[in-house]
C-alpha cells in the first residue's frame, strides 16, 4: 500500500508542474498584447498611428485576437494588397487551415461598391490579408490603391490555428 502523504505530495507537485507549463510563453492559456500595423504586400507604406492596440489569448493550438488600428496620416502610400502585421504567433503551416478576422468597426476605409471587409490568415503566415467580399462572388485582396483615407480606423477580432 502507498503512503497517502506521498500520494498527496505527488498530486501537489503535478499541479505545480502544470502551472509552470501554463506560465511559459508557448503554453496554452497564455494572454498578452501585440502591436498591429498596416502594410502593403509589395510596398509597406508609412503611417502616423493614433491607435495600435492588440490583445491575444492562446488556448491550446488556437489564438484569439482583438485589435484596433487607427491612423491620422499616410506618409508613403502602400502598394499591392493590404495586410495587418504582425500577429503574436505564426499560424499553423498545415495545408487547408485558415484563420479569419471579422471587423466590428470600419471607419474611413475606401471599399469597392458592394464589398464588405474580412481578413484571412493563411497557413504559415504572421499577418492578416485584408479581403473584399461580394455577394455570390470570389473574394479578392483589398487593393492598397484604395487605402487612401488618412483617417482610417478599424476594430477587429478573430481566431487562427498555430
Amino acid at each position: 500500500m502507498s503512503d497517502p502523504n506521498l500520494q498527496v505530495q505527488r498530486q501537489i507537485q503535478a499541479l505545480q508542474d502544470d502551472l509552470e507549463r501554463l506560465r511559459k510563453a508557448d503554453a496554452p492559456g497564455v494572454s498578452g498584447t501585440w502591436t498591429p500595423t498596416f502594410a502593403g504586400l509589395t510596398g509597406a507604406g508609412t503611417y502616423t498611428y493614433v491607435a495600435q492596440n492588440g490583445f491575444y489569448t492562446r488556448i491550446g493550438n488556437i489564438v484569439h485576437i482583438y485589435g484596433r488600428i487607427g491612423i491620422s496620416a499616410i506618409g508613403t502610400p502602400p502598394t499591392g494588397g493590404m495586410v495587418i502585421l504582425t500577429l503574436p504567433f505564426t499560424s499553423s503551416s498545415v495545408s487547408g487551415t485558415r484563420g479569419v478576422l471579422t471587423f466590428g468597426y470600419v471607419s474611413n476605409l475606401n471599399l469597392t461598391a458592394g464589398a464588405y471587409l474580412t481578413g484571412n490568415i493563411d497557413p504559415g503566415e504572421d499577418g492578416v490579408r485584408l479581403m473584399e467580399n461580394f455577394d455570390n462572388a470570389t473574394s479578392t485582396a483589398y487593393p492598397a490603391a484604395n487605402f487612401t483615407n488618412a483617417n482610417c480606423d478599424i476594430t477587429f477580432f478573430g481566431s487562427y490555428p498555430v
